[in-house]
């Protein structure tokens, strides 16, 4: 059956609508846990002669696969005694030097790691005065990445006076303020910092300390990282877009039961008579399906194209076919030709159809069909959306359902799209900031699959009055006797002149294989033989009429250093990953 086809059809879309969420999740979840330093600690002792760093960074390669780290400081001697830890990272490097600066390069070139991991580099490094100030680029303003939570600690072995702090772009001023922990020790806190921006960090050198101070203690351990990962916000994607989908779908279907008379199978099929009244009632597909039978006959008071768009809900070039079939029936054209060289004659009759044959023919008298003719496939196209027209405009459908179809096929969009949204922001937030943002994750989801069910299951909505499903059940029941005719059908269709419009009705219906069969099959047996030419010929050339009309109405395709400001002082640089 047509609806169950196209049910079994929204389901497999609403299965991919499920793995597109998990799609979605999973490239907002990679953005958001994209390339960054989310943690970075430095801590600088100045004594006389040098002084000796200290660096803790929290390096997240996100979902990218990297050899490690790399750490440009300018001033570094390519002999420093340079030492690198790392409790979940390859942590062997080597020194490349350069013109300005040397490059620490850390990491195995044969294995690659991704995610979040903890580098503790220590490393010696000449400190310049300006103006009696001594000036740290902490933070040197050459990474690449964002850097977050950062942490710097300058000690000295004298008092450190007049404290200056710059954080942004190299040359930036201010921006940063410094704390005073005590007698010869600085710290900064930034919660953050862009692309390539730094901090520095500078203060004037007073008396000399009696005691230097405490040194404090550097981050130890595995960085941690609170992220959800990849696969958990997709997985919550999916699981909750597929709940939500088959329940709006069973709402959907809920809603879309057709009206029938109430009693049994003829009274649904026929309705009631003259003087009598039935009360109707909401049944599934289904149900509706159950109530035909098997009949002989067509239903009365509907035309052959008119019998398959009632039964498929749409206008399709069965339909077309089969009307152009029912204009040679009333002797408006005349077919002639055998497979797809086939031409279709005007005669000199008018109908109702008139106005649909001129623009078929554009004022000739033939066309011939199996390559493409302009003025024929303009009229094809006005065909089928007349059909359509049928369609949408009969009595046979009940408008309150076109309405609620309308509502909620709008509502389908907002959800889809407001959802979307949702699940790419909150699979960021969740593989950054955590697994509590899994909750919108479920929350977009939801939005989405429920949204995509209502989009797509709509059709339903568009119920039929009890006469509508009155005459798809006779429909159905005339349906099955097409599909299972046999010689003997065809040789009482014959014999009772209605030979051409079975098979009219049979290419409308989508059995006119079967159809063509059972036909042959009495030609064959001699049960035919002289009854109806015509119609034998009719039977044999709806088989390729749909084809030779769409190679008529389808166009061929064509061929074809200072102190201060961001950057100035000892140390700075950058780094990032390779």
């Amino acid at each position: 059956m047509a609806y169950r086809s196209r049910r079994k059809l929204d389901a497999i879309l609403l299965v991919l609508s499920a793995v597109l969420v998990g799609i979605i999740s999973l490239i907002g979840a990679a953005v958001g846990d994209g390339e960054r330093i989310v943690g970075y600690w430095a801590m600088a002792m100045v004594e006389p002669g040098g002084g000796q760093i200290t660096e803790v960074i929290d390096y997240d390669f996100g979902p990218s696969s990297r050899h490690g780290i790399f750490r440009d400081v300018p001033g570094l001697a390519p002999t420093a005694a340079v030492t690198v830890e790392s409790t979940t990272a390859p942590d062997r490097f080597v020194l490349e030097p350069s013109y300005a600066e040397t490059r620490i390069r850390i990491g195995d070139p044969h294995s690659t790691i991704r995610d979040r991991h903890r580098y503790n580099i220590t490393y010696p490094l000449l400190f310049d005065s300006f103006d009696g100030r001594i000036s740290w680029n902490a933070i040197g303003a050459a990474w690449p990445v964002s850097i977050a939570d950062v942490e710097v600690h300058l000690l000295s072995d004298r008092e450190l006076t007049s404290p200056l702090c710059s954080k942004g772009e190299a040359g930036a001023w201010d921006g940063c303020t410094v704390e005073s922990i005590g007698p010869g020790h600085l710290m900064v806190n930034v919660d953050r910092l862009g692309a390539f921006e730094g901090v520095t960090v500078s203060a004037v050198p007073g008396a000399t300390l009696a005691v230097l101070p405490a040194a404090p203690v550097a981050p130890t351990g595995e960085a941690d990282d609170p992220g959800s990962g990849l696969l958990r916000p997709a997985l919550t994607a999916v699981v909750f877009a597929l709940f939500a989908a088959a329940v709006a779908s069973r709402w959907v279907r809920s809603r879309g039961r057709e009206w029938v008379w109430i009693g049994g199978s003829a009274d649904a099929a026929f309705g009631p008579q003259l003087g009598e009244q039935y009360r109707a009632r909401l049944v599934d597909h289904e149900e509706l399906d159950l109530l035909a039978s098997t009949e002989f006959v067509p239903p009365g008071g509907l035309t052959a194209w008119q019998g398959g768009v009632l039964y498929t809900e749409k206008a399709t070039m069965d339909h077309c076919v089969a009307w152009l079939l029912e204009r040679a029936i009333d002797g408006e054209i005349e077919i002639t030709g055998t497979g797809r060289d086939v031409t279709l004659h005007r005669l000199a009759v008018d109908s109702n159809e008139s106005e649909a044959l001129d623009r078929l023919f554009g004022g000739r008298k033939r066309v011939a069909l199996g390559k493409y003719d302009q003025q024929f496939a303009s009229g094809w196209s006005a065909l089928g959306i007349r059909l359509g027209k049928w369609y949408d405009d009969s009595a046979l459908w009940d408008p309150s359902g076109d309405r609620r179809k309308t509502v909620v096929r709008v509502s389908g969009v907002i959800a889809l799209v407001l959802g979307a949204i949702v699940v790419a922001v909150s699979a960021a937030m969740a593989n950054r900031w955590g697994l509590v943002w899994l909750a919108g994750v479920g929350i977009g989801a939801t939005a989405v699959g429920a949204g995509w069910s209502l989009l797509i299951r709509s059709w339903e909505l568009r119920i039929r009055t009890p006469e509508g499903s009155g005459l798809w059940i006779r429909t159905e029941s005339f349906r099955r006797f097409i599909e299972g005719s046999d010689a003997q059908h065809v040789e009482e269709a014959a014999q009772r002149g209605l030979l051409r419009e079975y098979t009219a009705w049979a290419v409308a219906l989508g059995e006119v294989g079967a159809w063509s069969d059972a036909v042959e099959q009495a030609e064959r047996s001699g049960r035919i033989s002289g009854l109806d030419s015509t119609g034998l010929y009719f039977a044999a050339t709806a088989l390729n009429l749909g084809s030779a009309a769409a190679a008529a109405a389808k166009a061929p395709s064509s061929s074809g250093s200072g102190g201060g400001s961001v950057g100035g002082g000892s140390g700075g640089g950058g780094g990032g990953s390779w």
